[in-house]
C-alpha cells in the first residue's frame, strides 16, 4: 500500500502533536509549537492575513516563503488548518504577472548586503528569484483536512501560471528543465546554496534532476486539480507522460542505482551521490525497479544516505561529502521528502526508520542546546561543528530555525506508520 504524507497527516488530526511520538520527543515538539506561535505575525504589507516567518533565529530574517513555508504548513496543518490556509493564500496572492512566486524579505536586516537598504517592497518582489515549486503539496495538505473550493480554484490557476513560467524560462529543447544555479552566478534557484553539484559552471544549460522532477510533480497536481474542478486534464496528463519517460531515461544510472543531473549521469568523474537524486521517487516519476534499487542500495544504506541523523545531503561514502551546508549536512525537511519518496513506493518500514532516527537525533541536540537548528551533523555530532558558508559572519547553522524543521509532522507520520 502506498500513502502520501498528506494522507497520513489528515488521518491523524485528533492526536496532539506533543503526544504524537516518543516521550523524549515531547519537550522538543512543545518547543516547536511555541516557536510557531512566535513566528506568526499580524497582517502587514504585502500580506493581508497573519504571516509566518521562517524562524526568529534566521540570520537574514525576518523572511517569509521559499520552500520553508511549505514545511511550516505541513507541520501545523493538522492542529491549525485556518493558519495553514492563510499562509497558502498569502503565498498565492504574491504571484507576479509573469507567474513567479517570490520569497519575501520583511523589514530591514543589515546582514542582507545583497539587497539595498530601504528597498521598497514592490522592488523586493520584482527582484526575487524563483525557488523549488513545492507549494502544491502544502495546498493539498490543506485540502485533505477540509474541502475548500476557493483555495482549490486559486491554487490551480496559480499553478498553471507558474508552469507556464517554467515552460517559457527554464525548459530545454529536449524536454528537461533546469535551475539557474548551473551558471555559477549566485542564483540559487534550487534552494541548495553552494551545492557541489554546481561547483563547475556550465556554459550551456542542461537538465537538472530536481527541477525536472519538481515540474513533473506540479503537473501531477495540476492534472488532479483540473479533474476536481471539472476542467480538461488532458494537456497535463500528456506532459506527465512525456516527463515520466524523460526522467526515467535521462537521469537514472544503472551503475550507481541513483538519479543524477543530465550532464553528469554518463560522466563518472562528475557523477556523485547527491541527495537531489531522491526527487524522482518523491514525485512518483521513477519506475518501480529504479525506485527499489535507489532506496535499497543508496537511500536506506547506512554507508550512504542513512546516516546517524538522516539524510546526509551527500552520501557519506562519496568523496564530495563534507560537514557543510548542502554538501553533507542533514536538513530535517529533506528527510521528510525522503520519507515521501519511500512511501510513494510502498516502503513504510524505511520511511519509519528515517523519521525515527532523525527525530531521535534532533531530540538529543534539543536536550543539549534547547533549540532547533537550521541543519544538523549527519554523523550524530553537534550542529555547531557543521559549517554554513565560508567567509560569512554566520559560521554554523542558525538557531530557532522553523522552516526546515517540520518535526510535528514527522512525529505524526511516524506514529501513523506504526
Amino acid at each position: 500500500m502506498t500513502q502520501s504524507i498528506c494522507q497520513i497527516l489528515s488521518a491523524g488530526v485528533l492526536t496532539p502533536s506533543a503526544s504524537a511520538g516518543k516521550p523524549e520527543w515531547g519537550g522538543m515538539l512543545r518547543y516547536v509549537a511555541d516557536l510557531q506561535r512566535r513566528c506568526l505575525h499580524p497582517p502587514s504589507p504585502p500580506f493581508c492575513r497573519p504571516w509566518l516567518e521562517i524562524g526568529p533565529g534566521y540570520c537574514y530574517g525576518p523572511a517569509c516563503g521559499h520552500f520553508d513555508l511549505v514545511h511550516e504548513v505541513l507541520d501545523l496543518v493538522a492542529e491549525s488548518p485556518a493558519i495553514a490556509r492563510d499562509q497558502m493564500l498569502n503565498l498565492l496572492e504574491l504571484q507576479r504577472a509573469d507567474g513567479l512566486i517570490p520569497f519575501v524579505w520583511m523589514g530591514e536586516n543589515p546582514a542582507r548586503t545583497w539587497l539595498p537598504a530601504n528597498l521598497p517592497m514592490a522592488e523586493r518582489l520584482a527582484k526575487a528569484l524563483p525557488y523549488p515549486p513545492l507549494w502544491p503539496v502544502a495546498v493539498e495538505a490543506c485540502l485533505a483536512m477540509r474541502s475548500d473550493d476557493e483555495l482549490l480554484a486559486k491554487a490551480y490557476a496559480a499553478l498553471c501560471r507558474q508552469l507556464a513560467w517554467f515552460d517559457t524560462n527554464r525548459q530545454l529543447p529536449d524536454g528537461g528543465y533546469y535551475y539557474a544555479d548551473i551558471f555559477g552566478d549566485g542564483r540559487w534557484e534550487s534552494g541548495m546554496d553552494q551545492s557541489c553539484r554546481f561547483a563547475e559552471p556550465l556554459l550551456q544549460p542542461s537538465a537538472c534532476v530536481d527541477a525536472t522532477s519538481h515540474v513533473f510533480w506540479c503537473r501531477r497536481f495540476a492534472a488532479a486539480w483540473a479533474r476536481r474542478l471539472g476542467h480538461d486534464a488532458g494537456p497535463h496528463e500528456e506532459a506527465l507522460a512525456r516527463l515520466r519517460t524523460y526522467i526515467q531515461q535521462a537521469f537514472f544510472c544503472a551503475e550507481t542505482n541513483w538519479f543524477h543531473d543530465r550532464w553528469t549521469v554518463n560522466d563518472p568523474p562528475q557523477r556523485h551521490l547527491f541527495f537531489e537524486g531522491i526527487w524522482p521517487m518523491v514525485v512518483g516519476a521513477a519506475s518501480p525497479a529504479q525506485a527499489d534499487a535507489a532506496l535499497r542500495v543508496n537511500l536506506l544504506n547506512p554507508d550512504r544516505f542513512l546516516t546517524a541523523h538522516p539524510i546526509a545531503t551527500v552520501a557519506r561514502s562519496d568523496p564530495a561529502f563534507e560537514l557543510r551546508l548542502w554538501r553533507g549536512a542533514t536538513w530535517n525537511s529533506m528527510t521528510l521528502w525522503a520519507v515521501e519518496g519511500s512511501l510513494a513506493y510502498g516502503n513504510r518500514s524505511g520511511a519509519r526508520e528515517l523519521l525515527e532516527k532523525a527525530l531521535d537525533s534532533t531530540a538529543v541536540q534539543f536536550a543539549r542546546t534547547r533549540t532547533v537548528w537550521e541543519f544538523y551533523h549527519p554523523l550524530g555530532g553537534n550542529p555547531e561543528d557543521v559549517v554554513r558558508k565560508p567567509g560569512r559572519a554566520q559560521i554554523g547553522p542558525c538557531r530557532d530555525y522553523l522552516g526546515h524543521n517540520p518535526l510535528s509532522a514527522m512525529a505524526r507520520i511516524w506514529k501513523g506508520l506504526a
